[in-house]
């Protein structure tokens, strides 16, 4: 069990490192709280000490036989001895600080927790929003969900639970010394009680950390398979074959259904370890009297006080077993909360401040995939203003891959990437970023008024925001329907999708872009919409830098036609 204990512990220094807290910190955080829990030991076990003394043995300091000589000598600094006055004064003393102790500790428990959530939930989303897409191109949102609200939450109830071990070894160890320095009968019987219970209890734990691993993968499948069917709907109702992605989404059930019934009936077991001792501790006592031959206690303020420190020893070591067993039930959790808070970061890249005005692609080069596929081979391209470029391509021919090393997103593997202002000056892709407009197929209009989407924290002028939503042919509409201020329905639904490409264009100007790229701009769109948006488009070109990504057949005046079909085949 220690041994299973050790390896929790360097799970949490692990995120603790990782997290970057100070030493300093770290250091006086943990001194503090198990000098308070020391403190809290001491003072609880002898003030029940001096409870049960008063009760039995008078109220006077020095007629109490349940006191180690040491002790008493030691309150004799404090009181004098032969005063009732000055004992219960001492006794009212001692539960106060205990009381307010235990408090303190509560609160300090509450702000473990709550520290942990808070830190490892923002890590973990900060990670994904400003990761490399490279590393994270196929996650599941379902996963990454599910991993910041309960694997999250689990993690710092666990962490949470690491403190609280020491706690309550902390508080075992001193009622342990207290009742050994009163009787050390008392060690007797806890030495004939604990190898059996250690064994039985460290063979549940083993079981209950395997359960829980499985528990949490069996899990995170069902979410992901559930969310996916989720956001794919529309999809399942008009393929009419609900039944089977019902049980396809439902599928883990029954192996999560048997992993929780076996873990609860150990945790019924860890519940009822305060029974299970006091069943040994009476087998062992019963054996060990009759050893001896005797049944007697002949000081009966003794016998209470070790009943008393024993009851708080086992009490102390109950709460360690559970608290050990929640660490294990809670480990499962851990893989993906360490995946997320050591998800590596997008490169840091230099902001190009200049109007860009030409990019080249010199050789470009990019295998994609576990299979390592060569998408783009010796690729070489120049893009200028007024000459919008049009890349097309069947699926899988490295369309959207293109679009993503053209923006920095992606790095070649061989080859370069520039960025070319007015005065020639060349900027390179893995060294420089320039702010380039994504306009994906798929917009996502988040929650919010429609000026929060296109402005998001940037304070801009109304003014300028009319007007650009006037260059993209969106001003009538948009006033005719309540304005920027107006609230954006449930992922756009109020939108065409037109429109809400022609928003996503907007934004990007807004945003300062210099280089636009549109991926799949005309999909799903009428002829009148499409028409609108390529007009659209062929007045922006003369301002900026435009990349069409297409499967559609697209005519624009001086457009550059770039088939990644013909040219990989040519390669």
């Amino acid at each position: 069990m220690i041994k299973i204990l050790f390896e929790q512990i360097n799970n949490v220094l692990t995120i603790v490192r990782i997290l970057k807290i100070s030493n300093f910190k770290k250091l006086t955080f943990v001194s503090f709280y198990y000098l308070l829990t020391l403190l809290l030991g001491i003072l609880d076990g002898i003030g029940l000490l001096l409870l049960v003394g008063i009760i039995l043995d008078g109220p006077t300091l020095k007629n109490h036989n349940n006191i180690s000589e040491y002790i008493i000598n030691f309150l004799a600094y404090f009181i004098d001895v032969d005063s009732t006055q000055q004992l219960l004064y001492l006794v009212i003393i001692i539960f106060f600080f205990t009381i307010l102790i235990k408090v303190s500790l509560g609160f300090l428990d509450a702000l473990i927790w709550t520290f942990f959530r808070t830190k490892l939930q923002n890590t973990i989303y900060y990670n994904y929003i400003n990761a490399d897409w490279l590393k994270i191109y196929d996650f599941k949102v379902g996963d990454v969900a599910n991993t910041l609200s309960w694997e999250v939450r689990s993690i710092a109830k666990y962490i949470q639970n690491c403190f609280q071990v020491f706690y309550s070894l902390l508080l075992s160890l001193v009622f342990l010394t207290i009742a050994i320095s009163t009787s050390v009968n008392v060690f007797l019987v806890c030495g004939l009680i604990t190898l059996p219970i250690i064994l039985f209890f460290t063979f549940i734990y083993r079981k209950l950390t395997f359960f829980s691993k499985l528990e949490a993968e069996n899990r995170n499948i069902l979410l992901s398979d559930i969310t996916e069917r989720l956001n794919g709907l529309f999809q399942i109702i008009a393929e009419n074959n609900l039944i089977y992605h019902y049980e396809k989404g439902i599928k883990k059930q029954k192996k999560l259904w048997n992993l929780e019934i076996k873990q609860g009936i150990l945790q019924t077991l860890t519940a009822a370890f305060s029974i299970i001792l006091i069943l040994f501790a009476l087998i062992s006592f019963y054996i060990y009297s009759i050893y001896i031959n005797n049944f007697a206690f002949s000081n009966i303020s003794l016998f209470a006080s070790i009943g008393v420190l024993g009851i708080k020893l086992l009490s102390s070591f109950n709460q360690l077993i559970s608290n050990v067993g929640n660490i294990l039930r809670l480990s499962g959790s851990m893989k993906p909360v360490i995946d997320g808070i050591t998800l590596k970061n997008k490169r840091s890249t230099i902001n190009v401040k200049d109007k860009i005005f030409k990019i080249k692609l010199k050789e470009i080069i990019f295998n994609y995939g576990l299979a390592n596929k060569k998408l783009i081979k010796n690729l070489s391209i120049e893009m200028n203003l007024k000459f919008p470029v049009i890349i097309s391509g069947s699926s899988g021919s490295g369309k959207t891959t293109l679009a993503n090393i053209i923006s920095g997103i992606y790095l070649p593997e061989k080859g370069e990437v520039v960025y070319i202002d007015s005065n020639n000056n060349e900027y390179n892709s893995k060294k420089y970023n320039v702010n380039v407009g994504y306009v994906t197929q798929n917009i996502h209009l988040f929650r919010g008024t429609i000026k929060e989407f296109l402005c998001e924290d940037k304070i801009i002028d109304v003014k300028h925001i009319y007007e650009v939503l006037s260059s993209v042919g969106l001003l009538d509409f948009i006033k005719a329907n309540g304005g920027i201020d107006t609230k954006v329905v449930e992922g756009g639904r109020s939108f065409s999708g037109g429109q809400i490409r022609r928003l996503g264009i907007a934004k990007m100007l807004l945003a300062g872009s210099q280089v636009i790229i549109l991926d799949e701009p005309t999909a799903g769109l009428d002829d009148k919409n499409k028409n609108y948006l390529l007009e659209t488009i062929k007045k922006l070109s003369t301002n900026y830098i435009i990349i069409i990504i297409s499967h559609d057949k697209i005519d624009l005046q001086n457009s550059i036609k770039i088939n990644l079909d013909n040219l990989n085949s040519e390669k």
